[in-house]
């Protein structure tokens, strides 16, 4: 089933941040977890999952300006987390 969540979260994301893919979305199952990757015009977004301790992380590149707000919202509709961190590299 988490590749179905990542899945419609690659989707959900592109099409709210009007990215282009190029690829449809990787989804590798793993020993403890799941990793999804989709490649967009723009860059890309690629996800890890570790089931044991209720952890994902998404890693958005871009080179297109985006608005980091929806970004959590569409974060907080597919994982519902319990604690946040955002981190932004410029």
């Amino acid at each position: 089933i988490i590749g179905s969540v990542l899945r419609d979260f690659l989707y959900d994301l592109c099409d709210a941040l009007k990215m282009t893919p190029f690829i449809p979305p990787i989804i590798e199952h793993v020993y403890d977890g799941t990793s999804a990757y989709v490649g967009w015009l723009e860059s890309g977004c690629q996800v890890h999952t570790w089931f044991g301790h209720r952890f994902v992380s998404v890693d958005l590149y871009s080179c297109k300006k985006y608005n980091i707000s929806t970004v959590i919202d569409i974060i907080k509709e597919h994982f519902d987390p319990i604690k946040l961190e955002v981190v932004i590299d410029r």
